[in-house]
């Protein structure tokens, strides 16, 4: 079940609720684009530390260099207005950490010099970690030599009406963090994704859940929707026009740093209502061409929802890929305990992998779970028997309870949607049409719903309009226990 967002009373706040108002020209910035205002915002915002409330800054040019750092704001709203500040160096800009009751709104981050190359990590216009009750509203972000707009590590956080273009790396980048709201943004020329929500499974790092994306617009960017990892996720009413991949991915995948007591894992992740148009195109994003390299990962369909292998980066069958993480188990005769944190995952029917304490591996399915005592017990698949010296398990790496409803898929280049390895899918009145445009060889179904269990594939609408049929296959289901109903093919 999809979990409540509860969002704290404390940004409900208004402005007026706060200390005083500070203004950047009264700490000796010009904004007249040529003065060097460094100083002037450093001291600007060592104040707005110390004494709280609003810092505004008036309409006006304001020239700084390299990126600057500032951390423990609370209570505190950043009025840009009409403001545009230009970073004379090709990094980051500002960078927040630490911070409670943050809000930044209006104005433009901009480059005397627009970025051309990829910068190292932490190079991003605004980048906000370890915070909470962040809202960051009506920033215009032009050019970056990473991210955009990076939130790392953050709770309760707003970002919304915010427009983002030309950009190294991702748009809008969300790591970590939890119960988001990201809403009425526009973002464009991407050379990585538009508009991202990751979470890798890293050691004790705050998981990646409850966010809500929504009446997004994202064009010409190399990916648009992206959920790498995650749990309780609704995607709904963005318009997603012309990526190199993907208009939407929703993934799990172990190809980023080891993972040392965690795994990226994706669950009730809700795709509703999105419109994706010609998804999988090459074409040119901020001057240079790219081409959908990745018509066997996440650049195959307008909508990609799949484990992706660490050795080749693919689409693979999550059944038959397992977790580097050993999670550790107490046998019991025919019975098996774990830590309860694992409720979620030892569902009858699922893949695991034993390991005993000589390390050798025995393959085995969950027949049956309880919860028992605080711990989450289960009993093997029929005919499988407990291994002596059982002292861990690993799981299969397939994806969870994932809703695509309602959606229009029109002009892909390649596939219009692609799943493998989903347990309990639910594909229902989506319309996707004039798919494969691109004629890929890699690419010729229009939908396929690939392995997994439990799917409901409900009153979905497949046409092709062109005169040349550009599909081999319009409809392709392999999964187990999958309900077909309704399905319209033209």
């Amino acid at each position: 079940m999809m979990k409540l967002f509860l969002f704290p009373a404390v940004l409900l706040l208004s402005c007026g609720l706060m200390a005083g108002v500070l203004n950047i020209r009264e700490f000796g910035a010009k904004g007249d684009g040529v003065t060097d205002d460094t100083r002037a915002i450093q001291a600007a915002f060592a104040e707005l530390v110390r004494s709280g409330g609003t810092l505004e800054f008036a309409p006006g040019t304001y020239a700084f260099s390299g990126l600057l750092r500032f951390s423990k704001l609370k209570n505190v709203k950043i009025d840009l207005g009409g403001a545009t500040l230009v970073n004379w160096e090709q990094k980051g800009s500002f960078q927040f950490s630490d911070c409670d009751n943050l809000t930044i709104s209006g104005g433009i981050l901009t480059y005397r010099e627009m970025p051309e190359a990829q910068q190292t990590r932490d190079q991003h216009p605004l980048y906000i970690t370890g915070s909470r009750n962040v809202r960051v509203e009506n920033v215009h972000i032009l050019g970056s030599p990473f991210m955009g707009i990076a939130i790392n590590g953050c709770r309760y956080v707003w970002v919304v009406n915010c427009k983002i273009e030309r950009t190294m790396r991702d748009g809008l980048h969300f790591v970590f963090s939890q119960d988001i709201i990201c809403s009425g943004n526009y973002i464009t020329q991407t050379t990585d994704d538009a508009l991202a929500l990751i979470d890798y499974g890293h050691g004790n790092a705050l998981r990646l859940e409850r966010a809500v994306v929504t009446g997004n617009i994202i064009y010409n960017c190399r990916q648009g929707l992206v959920c790498v990892g995650g749990r309780d996720i609704i995607f709904a009413n963005n318009h997603v026009e012309r990526t190199t991949f993907s208009g939407c991915q929703i993934t799990t995948n172990d190809r980023f740093n080891s993972v040392e007591n965690g795994v990226c894992s994706a669950a009730r992740v809700k795709v509703l209502g999105n419109r994706f148009i010609e998804s999988g195109m090459d074409f040119k994003i901020n001057g240079a061409s790219i081409a959908n390299s990745g018509q066997l990962t996440t650049g195959r369909a307008g909508i990609v929802i799949s484990y992706i292998c660490k050795e080749k980066g693919w689409n693979r069958d999550g059944d038959t890929y397992f977790t580097t993480v050993n999670y550790p188990v107490t046998a019991a005769g025919s019975k098996l305990t774990a830590d309860i944190a694992l409720a979620d995952e030892l569902f009858p029917g699922r893949k695991i992998q034993l390991v005993d304490d000589s390390g050798n591996i025995h393959p085995a399915e969950v027949g049956n779970s309880y919860r028992k005592e605080g711990r989450i017990e289960i009993t093997l698949a029929s005919g499988i028997a407990v291994p002596s010296g059982v002292t861990a398990l690993k799981l299969s790496r397939i994806i969870t309870d994932i809703e695509v409803i309602d959606n229009e898929v029109l002009n892909s280049h390649v596939n219009g949607i692609y799943t493998n390895g989903v347990y309990r899918l639910r594909v229902i009145n989506n319309r996707v049409f004039n798919c494969n445009r691109a004629n890929s060889k890699f690419t010729g179904q229009i939908v396929e719903i690939l392995n997994g269990s439990e799917v409901d594939f409900l009153y979905n609408w497949i046409q092709e309009n062109g005169t040349e049929k550009l599909h081999r296959t319009p409809l392709t289901i392999t999964a187990k226990k999958c309900r077909e109903i309704g399905t319209r093919i033209n």
